[in-house]
C-alpha cells in the first residue's frame, strides 16, 4: 500500500494508490506512515487551510479503514465529515432523482440569496441543477451504471461540507447505499483563489458546484459497479475526466495538468500513481476511441474487483474491444507532447492548446544520433527532441529503436511545423524495430521528435536506446548567392563508393568544394577555383579518401562548397 499526500499548488492532493484492502498486511513503517498522513490531512481539513484538497472521497475512505489507529483527535475530525447532519431544510430537484438537505441558519447556512424570489435559495437551486445534468449526463446518456433507487426513493446530497473539502462521496443509511456532501458555500474557494481556472460564464461559483456534483456523481456509480476497489488515484482520474465531459465549459480539471506527477510536468512518472492530473488518459481514450473502451474496462471491473490492478483491466479492455494497447500508449504520449505551445489544428486533443507544454530530453546534435541507454517505468514516456528550426536536418528521417523485451512499448516519430502535426507510429517485434518517413521531408519541420512510452505494466525501470539518422536528400533552396546543392545516392555510403551532388549556380563563377573532418581539419579538396556556369552538370563526387588516396575512417565528415562567396555545406557520413 502506497498512500501519499501531496501539498503544492492547489493544497493536499491524493495522488498515490489507495487500496481498500487491510492496513495489517503492510510492514509497521508503512501503516505508521499511512496512519501519520491520513491525520494531517484531517488536521488540515479541521483547521480549514486555505489550499482545498478538492475531493475527500479517498481520504475518507482510508480514513475509515484504519479508524482504529488514528487518534482521538482525527476520528472526531472524521466523524465530523462523515455522519451525516441533521439539517433543517430539504429541496427536491424538479428531476426527480435527488433530495437536497441544506440550512439557512447557523455554522452550515448556505448562501441564502434567493434573486428569483422562489422560496429556495439560490445556491440549493443550483445544486440541483447541476445534479440532475449531471445524472442525465452520465447515467441516461452515456449509460454508466444506475444508482439503484426505489419508486419513490431520491439520491441524498447534503450542504453541508466547510473546511478545505469541495465535497465526497461515502457510505450512509440512504437510498442507493451512498451519498454525496458537497460544500455549503463555494465562494470562499474562489475568493481565496482567484488563480483558479473557472471558466464558466455562469462564474466561478457555479462552476465549482458543477463540475463538483459530476465528480461525486461518478464517485457513487463508480461504487455500485466495483465497490470502490480502485486505488483511490484511478477513481479519482475517472470522476475528474467526467466532470469535463458534463460541464466542458468549466475546465476546472486543467488546475492539476501542472502538478506534479503529471503527464504534462513529467512524462516519465508512472500512470500507475494516477490521480486528478492524469484525467487526459481517460479523455485520450474518449476522443481517439469513443466510451465503449471504458465502458467495457469498468465491465471488467465488477468482474475483477481488487483481483486485478486498474491498468491490467485497461489492457484486458483494449484487448476485449480488438485495440492495440501498446500503439494506443505510444499514440497517447503522442497526443501528450503536441499540446500547450506544440498544437496544431486537426491533431491531438481538442482541448491541447489550454494545456501545459510537456518537458522534452534534447537530441543535441544535427549529425546521426546514438541515443544511450534511457530507462522508463511502466506506463511512462519520454520525448526526445531534435530542433529543426534551421533546417539542418532534411530528407527522409530513419529511427531505429532497441528495446527490453520483458515488457512491451509504444514508439514512434513526430513532426511538427507551425500548422501540422505528423505521427508515423513504430511496429516493433520482441521490442525492437525501425521506420522511416520515407516520402515525408523533415527538412519542412521545426521539430523531429522521437516518442518512446513503456506501454508495459511490470514494476521497475526498463532500458531502451534508439539511433536517428536522416538521408539529407532534399534539394535545398538556392540561396540569393545563386547556388543550390542536391545530394545524390546513398548517404550514409558504404565503403568504395561515391557521395555525389548535383551542383546549380544561377550564374557564372568560381566555385571550391572541400571535405572537413569533425575537428575542423581539411581532408580533401574535390575543387579548387573551378569555373561553374547555370547549365553545367557535373556532379561533385567524394569517394571517402583522402587528398592523399587514402581512404579515411569511418564517421561524419562535412562537405563545404563556396561560389563566390555564398557557402553551403552538408554532412556526409561514410561507413566500414
Amino acid at each position: 500500500m502506497n498512500f501519499v499526500f501531496r501539498s503544492d499548488l492547489l493544497g493536499l492532493a491524493l495522488v498515490g494508490s489507495m487500496f481498500l484492502g487491510t492496513i495489517a498486511a503492510a510492514s509497521a513503517a508503512a501503516q505508521e506512515s499511512t496512519v501519520a498522513e491520513v491525520e494531517a490531512s484531517l488536521e488540515a481539513i479541521d483547521a480549514h487551510e486555505a489550499l482545498p484538497l478538492r475531493c475527500g472521497t479517498p481520504l475518507i475512505l482510508e480514513a475509515q479503514r484504519i479508524r482504529g489507529l488514528l487518534s482521538s483527535k482525527a476520528r472526531a475530525t472524521l466523524d465530523r465529515l462523515v455522519v451525516p447532519k441533521a439539517l433543517d431544510q430539504v429541496y427536491l430537484s424538479p428531476g426527480g432523482h435527488f433530495e437536497i438537505r441544506y440550512s439557512i441558519a447557523g455554522s452550515d447556512s448556505v448562501p441564502v440569496t434567493d434573486a428569483d424570489a422562489s422560496g429556495i435559495p439560490d445556491y440549493v437551486e443550483w445544486t440541483a441543477e447541476a445534479m440532475e445534468q449531471s445524472w442525465q449526463t452520465e447515467i441516461t446518456d452515456l449509460g454508466f451504471q444506475t444508482i439503484p433507487l426505489g419508486p419513490t426513493d431520491r439520491y441524498v446530497v447534503q450542504l453541508s461540507v466547510g473546511g478545505s473539502l469541495y465535497g465526497f462521496t461515502n457510505f450512509g443509511p440512504f437510498p442507493g447505499g451512498t451519498f454525496i456532501a458537497l460544500h455549503r458555500d463555494f465562494r470562499a474557494f474562489y475568493e481565496s483563489h482567484p488563480w483558479l481556472i473557472a471558466d464558466d460564464p455562469d462564474g466561478p461559483v457555479r462552476g465549482g458546484i458543477r463540475v463538483t456534483a459530476a465528480h461525486e456523481l461518478k464517485h457513487a456509480i463508480q461504487y455500485v459497479r466495483s465497490l470502490w476497489s480502485e486505488p483511490g488515484g484511478w477513481l479519482e482520474l475517472d470522476a475528474t475526466f467526467m466532470e469535463d465531459v458534463v460541464f466542458d465549459q468549466v475546465n476546472d480539471y486543467t488546475n492539476y495538468l501542472t502538478d506534479a506527477g503529471s503527464p504534462f510536468s513529467d512524462p516519465a512518472v508512472s500512470l500507475i500513481l494516477a490521480s486528478y492530473e492524469d484525467s487526459t488518459f481517460e479523455h485520450f481514450l474518449r476522443e481517439r476511441w469513443g466510451f465503449p473502451v471504458i465502458h467495457t474496462y469498468w465491465a471488467r471491473r465488477a468482474q475483477v474487483l481488487d483481483a486485478e490492478a486498474p491498468e491490467n483491466s485497461y489492457r484486458g479492455a483494449f484487448a476485449t474491444e480488438g485495440l492495440d494497447w501498446d500503439r494506443s500508449w505510444g499514440e497517447y504520449q503522442a497526443w501528450n507532447y503536441a499540446a500547450g505551445s506544440r498544437t496544431t489544428a486537426g491533431f491531438g486533443f481538442s482541448e491541447a492548446d489550454s494545456f501545459p507544454t510537456a518537458p522534452t530530453t534534447v537530441i543535441p546534435t544535427a549529425q546521426d544520433y546514438q541515443a544511450p541507454n534511457f530507462f522508463l517505468p511502466a506506463l511512462a514516456a519520454r520525448y526526445h527532441e531534435f530542433d529543426n528550426s534551421a533546417r539542418s536536418r532534411s530528407g527522409d528521417a530513419t529511427l531505429r529503436f532497441s528495446g527490453d523485451a520483458t515488457t512491451s512499448w509504444g514508439v514512434g516519430l513526430l513532426v511538427q511545423n507551425s500548422t501540422e502535426t505528423r505521427w508515423f507510429p513504430m511496429t516493433l517485434t520482441a521490442a525492437a524495430g525501425s521506420l522511416s518517413t520515407s516520402g515525408v521531408d523533415v527538412g519542412d519541420y521545426d521539430r523531429v521528435t522521437v516518442i518512446v512510452g513503456n506501454s508495459g505494466t511490470l514494476a521497475g525501470g526498463r532500458a531502451y536506446s534508439f539511433e536517428f539518422s536522416t538521408t539529407d536528400t532534399t534539394r535545398v533552396t538556392p540561396s540569393p548567392g545563386g547556388l543550390s546543392l542536391t545530394r545524390l545516392g546513398r548517404n550514409p555510403a558504404p565503403a568504395g563508393s561515391n557521395i555525389e551532388f548535383a551542383v546549380e549556380v544561377s550564374r557564372s563563377g568560381s566555385l571550391d568544394a572541400k571535405v572537413y573532418d569533425l575537428r575542423g581539419r581539411l581532408v580533401r579538396t574535390l575543387a579548387s577555383g573551378v569555373v561553374r556556369s547555370p547549365g553545367d552538370s557535373a556532379p561533385l563526387a567524394f569517394d571517402g579518401r583522402n587528398d592523399r588516396g587514402e581512404n579515411l575512417v569511418a564517421g561524419v565528415y562535412y562537405l563545404v562548397v563556396d561560389f563566390e562567396g555564398t557557402e553551403q555545406r552538408r554532412r556526409v557520413v561514410l561507413l566500414d
